[in-house]
């Protein structure tokens, strides 16, 4: 898999060698916020993201002309990080965890100390999120993480003396869906009385159903493959159970 956008750490080699700017701290926030809540919904779509270090997240956006408020769409583009399967609710809390303090670190190291700012913050309100929250189901965990990020992004304002707080993205089921099309690529689909609500759809309409009662695109069912049928030994090779 190769993607052509920059990685994060090629972003944040470059950017937080200047001067702290809230329009780039809003990028990367928001940024982290997708990521975040990919893996969440990735879950429920049994995608598993396993290597989630700033070397391997790309996007194609450009920092600086970012709009506050607006999402930051990111590609994990390891392709041996990124299967179809469940990881073991510990090693995903791992993962995710991992993943957040990749951001902190790079915020840490930045050439220009103002942005050790965003690190100490990024600690007190993510260091150790998904382990703390081991023990909850992932709905519940999807929504106190967007109350963190939340919370965080304001004090990060307001100890940066931002007078305008701009806003971050308020992603209910937009990243999710996006989700549902990566499940396509592996030749996967949800059946239409499954699917996610649609970006305008209010309120949500509760946990997204376990995918093997979804359809392959060969119209057989996850949980009931044809031996003969060659999507459904594609879908074989990358074992659920891994």
């Amino acid at each position: 898999m190769t993607y052509v956008g920059p990685s994060f750490d090629m972003l944040m080699h470059k950017f937080f060698g200047n001067p702290y700017d809230v329009t780039v701290a809003n990028f990367f926030v928001s940024a982290y916020q997708e990521l975040g809540l990919m893996c969440i919904d990735g879950r429920s779509l049994m995608i598993a993201y396993s290597d989630l270090h700033t070397a391997n997240i790309s996007t194609l956006k450009d920092p600086t002309g970012h709009l506050p408020g607006r999402r930051v769409p990111c590609v994990i583009s390891n392709a041996e990080g990124v299967f179809l399967g469940q990881l073991p609710r510990s090693i995903f809390d791992g993962c995710c965890d991992h993943m957040l303090a990749d951001f902190e670190l790079q915020c840490t190291m930045a050439k220009h100390p103002s942005w050790k700012i965003m690190a100490a913050l990024i600690s007190r309100y993510l260091n150790g999120f998904f382990k703390l929250h081991g023990n909850l189901e992932m709905d519940v965990v999807r929504d106190k993480f967007m109350i963190r990020i939340d919370l965080m992004w304001r004090d990060i304002c307001k100890a940066t003396a931002c007078v305008d707080v701009p806003s971050i993205p308020v992603a209910i089921s937009a990243a999710a869906s996006e989700h549902y099309a990566t499940a396509q690529s592996f030749g996967l689909t949800i059946d239409a009385s499954f699917r996610l609500p649609d970006e305008a759809a209010v309120p949500r309409l509760g946990p997204v159903p376990h995918p093997a009662y979804g359809r392959l695109l060969c119209g057989h069912r996850v949980n009931a493959r044809v031996p003969g049928c060659n999507i459904c030994k594609l879908l074989d090779t990358w074992s659920f159970a891994r």
